[in-house]
């Protein structure tokens, strides 16, 4: 890399660093840090989940992958979209989520069953979490190496010591999403991924422009088809001539489509951006848009890895590739498969493009790095510490350590990928640790949970420091009648009632149809929490309202459920 390409890097960082500083003296409150105040919408929200999600270790796994199985995964992948746009419509997980309120699945799991089974979910999730981070600094340090260039090893002028480049790359840049993460939590995280989600964006567009006026689709075509005569059951282009692929082969794909739905919403890699949204809606918005963007996005993604597989294989590009090929062969095992493509990309791509894709895989790395290492040390601290503790902390004392358990997340992190010696696809690693949570999570959320126990945890107010101080009905048959000693009376007087009791919440029992109107007038008159059986998103309108919703259908379904079981 020449030094254009170096000052594109250093710009990027230096313009998130900034945005750092900024955002940073927004954060006032333990809900700024785990949630960025749920204040962002669902275009912020569609751009900033979905870098943090992709990350540097996504696109190295991606290349893996294409370049192994070539088209297929985007056929099965564009299968199993409509599954997903389904369940982005109606809201799958995420909006029953969001309504909530709750920071984290484990806190969700105890809305719905009971306080050790969050304590449990949550030690289990974290363990899976920190087990399946624990690469990916190693990768991301490895990809450097290979498409910089770097030397393994250098030395300090006046310092008699050999200083080891990946273990000194290690350190720089789990430092570097570890000050992402404490110094301003998830409202930082957000901004700075919103930034880094747009250039990544424009990045991957002009790196698609370049690869098509490199390589046409003739060659690419040739070299495949040439490929699938001599290897019978491993074509790159027939999604049902591979079964000869060891591993990203029809099986892989299947059971992918099954997992998008057991386990959709159960994965806390990213679980400040599930709680972040304003409402309920708008996470659902921002789940679909982010469908979207993900379908174009991977179609993209796709197309760096076949050109790679052609300038390999084609004789069009024989002696290029013997050069590439000579440093891929001193290299083994799992660090030559990471490193085949961006070898590639070192050596095809110009000044310019290459400090470009080197900034987006800066970005991209950062992004998922702060992302993950906030989620995975803020579960730690609010499913596992908080519900042994009988006095809550203070917002000084709570922020605290909550940056505490991100910094152990890190240091984790360091030694993992120091010490351990991958051996499997980044795509099976993240299989094989995310089981250990989401292999149990995606049954518990979509199979279980009786939703009618809010209703008998509630019915005895006065046990629940709750005192019930009025009941109102439109129905001529039933105002002046008596409930639990109270007069019931017509919604007409609800204004006069209200300024004089001054009551903290409402109960809505009613219609959706008549729900808005009465909302209206009720946050007129202060009330801002609502108990609510109807089946009017309030916190759309309200979004900053507290709704517990229940949905009887839920129960009813439920109860059925329970009785065909017997």
């Amino acid at each position: 890399m020449q030094l254009l390409d170096w000052g594109i890097v250093g710009a990027l960082l230096l313009i998130l660093t900034a945005t750092l500083i900024i955002s940073r003296r927004q954060v006032k409150s333990t809900a700024d840090f785990l949630a960025a105040n749920r204040c962002a919408g669902r275009y912020l929200l569609a751009v900033t989940d979905g870098i943090a999600g992709i990350g540097a270790i996504s696109i190295i796994a991606t290349f893996e992958q294409y370049y192994i199985a070539g088209f297929s995964p985007v056929w099965w992948g564009f299968l199993s979209g409509p599954i997903a746009l389904l369940m982005s419509i109606c809201g799958w997980v995420y909006y029953r989520f969001r309504e909530t309120r709750c920071f984290t699945m484990a806190q969700f799991f105890e809305v719905r069953y009971s306080r050790r089974f969050r304590v449990f979910s949550g030690m289990l999730g974290w363990l899976s979490g920190v087990l399946n981070y624990g690469i990916f600094p190693s990768v991301s340090v490895k990809f450097f190496m290979f498409f910089c260039r770097l030397p393994d090893s250098f030395q300090i002028a006046g310092i008699p010591f050999v200083f080891s480049t990946y273990v000194c790359l290690l350190l720089f840049v789990i430092s570097l999403g570890v000050t992402f993460a404490i110094c301003g939590g998830q409202l930082a995280i957000m901004l700075t991924d919103f930034i880094q989600g747009t250039f990544c964006n424009l990045v991957f567009l002009v790196l698609m422009i370049f690869m098509v006026m490199q390589f046409n689709w003739e060659t690419i075509f040739e070299t495949l088809t040439v490929h699938a005569a001599e290897n019978p059951g491993q074509s790159l282009f027939n999604p049902f001539d591979t079964t000869g692929i060891r591993d990203f082969n029809i099986w892989f794909f299947l059971m992918g489509i099954v997992l998008v739905v057991l386990t959709s919403g159960t994965w806390q890699g990213q679980s400040g951006y599930a709680a972040a949204a304003k409402s309920a809606h708008e996470a659902k918005m921002a789940r679909f848009l982010g469908v979207w963007r993900q379908l174009v996005q991977w179609a993209l993604l796709l197309f760096i890895p076949i050109c790679a597989f052609t300038f390999f294989n084609s004789p069009q590009y024989a002696d290029s590739a013997q050069t590439v090929a000579e440093t891929l062969g001193t290299l083994h095992g799992q660090e030559a498969s990471q490193a085949r493509v961006p070898l590639f990309l070192s050596h095809i791509l110009p000044p310019g493009l290459l400090g470009l894709f080197a900034a987006l895989m800066l970005a991209a790395m950062l992004s998922t790095d702060d992302s993950y290492m906030h989620s995975w040390g803020s579960i730690f601290v609010q499913d596992v510490i908080m519900p042994f503790r009988k006095k809550p902390f203070t917002e000084k004392q709570h922020i605290l350590l909550l940056r505490l358990s991100i910094v152990f997340v890190g240091i984790f992190a360091f030694f993992f990928s120091w010490l351990f010696k991958q051996t499997e696809y980044i795509l099976l690693f993240f299989q094989i640790t995310g089981a250990i949570f989401t292999g149990g999570a995606g049954a518990v959320l979509i199979g279980a949970g009786n939703l009618g126990c809010a209703i008998a945890n509630h019915i005895r107010f006065e046990n629940r420091g709750i005192r019930l101080v009025g009941i109102f009905d439109d129905s001529p048959a039933i105002v002046g009648t008596r409930v639990q000693e109270l007069e019931v009376q017509p919604t007409t007087a609800l204004e006069a009632f209200c300024q004089a009791e001054k009551p903290a919440m409402a109960i809505l029992c009613i219609p959706r149809e008549a729900a808005p109107d009465l909302v209206r007038r009720l946050t007129a008159q202060g009330i801002h929490s609502f108990w609510n059986f109807s089946h009017y998103d309030i916190a759309y309108d309200y979004p900053d309202a507290i709704v517990e919703n229940v949905h009887l259908g839920d129960s009813l379904l439920t109860l059925a459920y329970q009785m065909k079981a017997e």
